[in-house]
Order: structure tokens, then C-alpha cells, then sequence
């Protein structure tokens, strides 16, 4: 009698557990070549988190089909404590033996999720006005005051978070299913978040005090079969200047899809030199070169600043790749007319080549600087430049926009990246 009453001892928990109350523990004694079968009262579905303690004897724990046999071995020899999880079926039993010897058991359930629970809380609004926002709604408010504030005042929302930081989030208005950042702090073209059931879109980064950054925002990005590139470029589509924010850069540009907005944060170092200070300008030459090293052409740009001389021993040649983008969004000939005139730095020649249209898995940070040192060469009268390059994190895919100054021993590639990649 006493084997038939340990063979059929059961455990059964109450269908009102849940995950935020721990069932009560089952307690018993497994006695050597023992088995006990352990039923559970749970739904389909159910995440299961359980802990058994055995502390005189090693344990198997099994868990068995609603037709008996073994689907899963949850513990193998184990003794004191230990832990384990599943995904509840029909039917289901644990299977509890495999001692040599005598020891007390306690099988406690510490976790039991339903279907239903088993999503993502929504995540804690990090912005102080945004929480006031989201109550307001709650009590049948409106977005109305908010965006009138956010166009006085300028996005993204600033504000301070304590140890030298700022919360900064960016803000979109009715987007009808999504809007992505492109540029800022995100790294990946961050997806935000939508408040509510209302028109905010936001998402929310903490940063340093001395922050700058450029960014655009893309509303309701194409979503279609493709391969992952394919997908990925799609946010070009619709990346534009932020609406709200009047810092943009460059302010010439013809559309605000081809602008970005500026994040400028109290502390962010100034930018002396990139606004023209009254300095000697010198000559920009433009013209296409043919490679037949790499089967394409290039668009090529040489800028000699004032003072230049090119039979000069020490001069410094300075190579920019994406060079429409470093004369444009970046002001570079302005850069180094100030530079120059202010002593920091002798008269560099500097040459800027456009991209190959497609980009080449051959155009790296090798092959190109020593093209244009050769032709440079013949043609700039530049004998004293020799290249010396680190290619950066990207060019192992192809450069980003890239600076390189010869021929000192230490140089080396800076990389910017403002592709999609």
C-alpha cells in the first residue's frame, strides 16, 4: 500500500497562479529506484519556471507526454537546487526519480505565465513632459498644447537628466504606421515609438552635455520584398529634415529632403573654422579622370589654397573621398583657408574624388590613394607624398567620406559614415 500511495501521489496547482504569485511548494520523500509522477494543473501554452531541491540524493526529472512517454529530461542528476523551464502542453507530467538513495524533495513552481501575459510591457516613458502628456491623454486630453510648444520652443525635446547629461527625444507628428531616425545617436535607424493611440511618435536617448549631431527623420518607410539592402535603402525614401527643428544644415540646400537637422547640445565644442573669417581663398580645378586600373572614372577636384607652393618639400596632401560631400555639407576649402591663415597649419593641396556609381567592392582604401598619388604626381608636381593608410571599420565594405594627410609617419584614415550601410 504504501508504494501504491507514493506511485500515485500527485501535484496539482491551482489555475489561478500566475506569474506574480509563486504556487505553493510540494513537498515529499523519494525513496531509492523510486518514481513519482507529478500531474499539472496548467493550460496550453503556459511558460512554467520551477525549482526542485533534493539535498540528499541525485534526481531525474522528466517530462512526460499526455500518452506517458519522455518529451524532455528538465534535470539530470541533479541534487540541491535546481531550476528549470518549459512550455506547457495538454496532458502533461513530471516524472520524478532515478535516486540510489533517500532524499526529501520540494518542487515549487516560481513562475507560471499564460498565453495571454506573454508580451513586452510597454516601455517606461523616459521624458518627464512626454509622462505628463500621456496622463493628460488618458483623462480625454489632446496633442493639441504639446505640438504648439514643440513648434515654439524647436525639437527634439531637451531636457536635462542629471550628471552632466541630457534627455533628448525626437519627436514626429501622424505618421500612419511608423517613423525611423536616421542619423543622431541611433545606430541602426532606430524605430519610434508611438504614444498611445495619438499623433506623438517619439523616441528618447540620454547624452552627453558636449553632444552635436546631424539627423533626419523618415515617416512611414516603404515596406515590400526585398533583400535586406534593398529594405534598408528604402529609408531614403523618406528621410527628411526635422519639420520642427529650425537648425538645419546645409542651409542651401533646395528641399528638406536633402538637408539634415542639427542636435546641438549647451556644451558641444565650437566650430571655429568652418564659417568664412575674411582669409585668402585659393582655386577649386575640376575634371573627370578614366582608371583603367579600376574600369571607371572618376569625378576629381583639386583645390590649391592660397600660398600654395608645389615644389615645397613639406607640403601635405590631403585626400577626401565622397568629394561633393566635402565640399558642400562640408565647408572643407573654408576649413583650410582659416587653418592656413591662422598658422595651424602650412597650405595643403587637397583632392576630393566622387564616388563610382555603383560603389566597387575594388575602390578601397588601398587601391585609390595609390592611383592618385601616380597621377598626382604627373600632374600636381606633388613628389613628396607617400601614402601610408589604416583603412577604418568600413572599408572593408568601401570608404566612407575619408581624410588622409601624407606623408607624416603617422598617418592614417579618419572615417565618417552618413551612408545607409
Amino acid at each position: 500500500m504504501r508504494l501504491l500511495r507514493l506511485l500515485c501521489s500527485s501535484l496539482v496547482f491551482a489555475a489561478s497562479v500566475s506569474a506574480s504569485n509563486a504556487s505553493q511548494p510540494h513537498s515529499g520523500q523519494l525513496e531509492a529506484g523510486q518514481e513519482i509522477l507529478l500531474p499539472l494543473a496548467v493550460k496550453t501554452g503556459d511558460y512554467i519556471e520551477a525549482s526542485l531541491d533534493t539535498p540528499q540524493a541525485r534526481v531525474n526529472l522528466d517530462l512526460l507526454a499526455s500518452d506517458g512517454h519522455a518529451v524532455r529530461r528538465l534535470l539530470q542528476a541533479s541534487i540541491g537546487s535546481g531550476v528549470f523551464r518549459f512550455i506547457a502542453q495538454p496532458g502533461q507530467t513530471l516524472r520524478l526519480g532515478g535516486t540510489v538513495s533517500t532524499t526529501p524533495y520540494t518542487l515549487r513552481i516560481t513562475r507560471q505565465v499564460s498565453v495571454a501575459e506573454q508580451k513586452l510591457p510597454p516601455e517606461p516613458l523616459a521624458s518627464p513632459a512626454l509622462r505628463e502628456l500621456a496622463a493628460d491623454l488618458t483623462k480625454g486630453g489632446s496633442t493639441d498644447a504639446f505640438w504648439a510648444r514643440m513648434a515654439h520652443e524647436g525639437t527634439p525635446l531637451i531636457e536635462a537628466a542629471g550628471n552632466g547629461q541630457y534627455r533628448v527625444t525626437f519627436l514626429w507628428r501622424g505618421a500612419k504606421h511608423g517613423v525611423r531616425l536616421f542619423g543622431g545617436p541611433a545606430r541602426d535607424h532606430d524605430e519610434l515609438q508611438r504614444l498611445g493611440q495619438s499623433d506623438v511618435w517619439f523616441r528618447s536617448y540620454t547624452v552627453p552635455a558636449n553632444a552635436r549631431a546631424s539627423y533626419r527623420l523618415a515617416p512611414d518607410v516603404p515596406v515590400f520584398a526585398g533583400n535586406p539592402r534593398e529594405r534598408r535603402v528604402a529609408i531614403l525614401a523618406t528621410a527628411q529634415a526635422d519639420p520642427l527643428n529650425p537648425r538645419r544644415w546645409p542651409g542651401d540646400a533646395p528641399d528638406r529632403f536633402t538637408q539634415q537637422s542639427v542636435l546641438e547640445l549647451p556644451e558641444a565644442p565650437l566650430q571655429a573654422w568652418i564659417t568664412p573669417t575674411g582669409a585668402a581663398s585659393g582655386s577649386l580645378q575640376s575634371w573627370l579622370q578614366e582608371s583603367r586600373i579600376l574600369g571607371n572614372t572618376h569625378d576629381i577636384a583639386l583645390y590649391r589654397p592660397a600660398g600654395f607652393d608645389p615644389g615645397n618639400p613639406a607640403n601635405l596632401l590631403l585626400f577626401v573621398f565622397d568629394g561633393p560631400e566635402y565640399q558642400s555639407r562640408v565647408p572643407t576649402p573654408t576649413i583650410l583657408d582659416n587653418l592656413v591663415a591662422a598658422g595651424r597649419l602650412p597650405p595643403p593641396l587637397l583632392s576630393s574624388s566622387a564616388m563610382p556609381a555603383p560603389r566597387l567592392a575594388a575602390w578601397n582604401c588601398r587601391t585609390t590613394p595609390t592611383l592618385l598619388v601616380s597621377w598626382q604626381r604627373n600632374y600636381c608636381h606633388v613628389w613628396h607624398a607617400k601614402p601610408a593608410c589604416s583603412p577604418g571599420a568600413n572599408a572593408r565594405r568601401w570608404p566612407a567620406p575619408v581624410m588622409v594627410v601624407w606623408p607624416r609617419p603617422a598617418s592614417h584614415c579618419v572615417t565618417r559614415s552618413s551612408s545607409v550601410t
